[in-house]
């Protein structure tokens, strides 16, 4: 939580970003990622909340698992998911790329 309050705090347009600034049991936190238009998250199973809601997802992924996961899901493993473990200044602009990549074509079809 302090993170995402210390990322939204430098935002200079928060128009369309909101900050859930509390602590939830994971059926609340099923249901947030459900009303999304689009989730990007580290978390396994948070990945698998959008997966199973029907939201367009992008994995930053810890583990190899995570390709493997988007993929037994029908979803593209290979596209839609980013290993962030020690990555480098210069990996950030191609790991935004890939992120807005999905995020357009999952815009195409809505």
């Amino acid at each position: 939580i302090v993170a995402c309050r210390e990322a939204y705090n430098r935002l200079s347009d928060k128009s369309g970003v909101y900050l859930i600034d509390k602590d939830m049991v994971s059926p609340q936190i099923k249901y947030v990622i459900s009303k999304m238009m689009f989730f990007c998250g580290t978390r396994m199973h948070a990945n698998f909340a959008a997966i199973y809601t029907g939201v367009p997802l992008f994995g930053l992924a810890y583990s190899y698992k995570f390709e493997g996961a988007f993929d037994a899901n029908g979803l593209n493993g290979k596209e839609q998911t980013a290993v962030v473990n020690n990555i480098s200044e210069s990996d950030i602009p191609n790991i935004i790329a890939k992120i807005n990549k999905v995020f357009e074509n999952s815009l195409k079809i809505i």
